[in-house]
């Protein structure tokens, strides 16, 4: 459980890394390079563009499965930072990250079948192709979410980083709720709310530069350690 060479502090300046390599592979694939090709009022438009731009698509589909081993790794380094303040509920954020992280892969097959589809014309079946790999995605955000819920929960309990942090992954989780939730019950709505995930970007962001450039301290973590797993300390 405990390892004399475990560093809290570099194991949080880790996960901001990861948590960086998450954004930016996530906005790099679905933002930078699908997005422009997809013009929901010129259907047959977007799949030709999509036929021939199909190496970049690809490259994004690349780019979402980097995000989502990044995503893997994140959990597990959140899950033993966070331990000492809650073993349970660290233990539930990590397994509902990683469900969202599992559900994002599989996900990715709907990518890879309608690029495929747009290289053959097929207009029907690429746009129903795109569509079920938005909803998928929405249903990943939505255990995404619960994973913030239980972050925010953690950060209130502890005292080795900010606790502003709390509220902002806890209004993080209100953010992709909400958007999960419209985009699954009613589709033709989520579109009005798309310019929200812009705040849960900035936040998720603040976040990460945090843990990068800061990290945690350790003392204090490595206190709240002792108290939890009966660990001495010279502090």
């Amino acid at each position: 459980m405990h390892s004399a060479t475990y560093s809290p502090r570099g194991a949080a300046r880790l996960s901001g890394l990861l948590y960086l390599c998450v954004i930016a592979f996530g906005v790099g694939g679905a933002l930078l390079v699908r997005a422009p090709l997809i013009d929901t009022a010129d259907l047959a438009g977007s799949v030709s563009a999509m036929a021939e731009a199909a190496l970049p698509f690809r490259l994004s589909i690349l780019a979402d499965l980097a995000m989502t081993l990044a995503d893997v790794a994140l959990a597990l380094v959140f899950f033993r930072l966070f331990r000492p303040v809650s073993a349970g509920l660290s233990l539930a954020a990590m397994s509902f990250r990683l469900l969202q992280a599992g559900i994002l892969a599989l996900n990715l097959v709907n990518l890879f079948i309608a690029i495929s589809c747009a290289e053959q014309g097929e207009v029907a079946w690429t746009m129903r192709l795109l569509s079920a790999h938005d909803a998928g995605y929405a249903l990943a955000l939505f255990f995404f979410a619960l994973h913030c819920l239980c972050l925010a929960r953690l950060i209130c309990h502890q005292n080795f980083m900010p606790r502003v942090f709390a509220p902002v992954m806890g209004l993080t989780a209100l953010v992709y709720l909400l958007g999960s939730a419209l985009r699954l019950a009613f589709p033709t709505a989520a579109a009005s709310i798309a310019p929200i995930y812009a705040l849960a970007f900035v936040l998720e962001l603040a976040l990460c530069l945090w843990l990068l450039m800061r990290g945690v301290d350790e003392a204090a973590w490595k206190r709240m350690a002792a108290a939890a797993y009966g660990w001495r300390t010279s502090s």
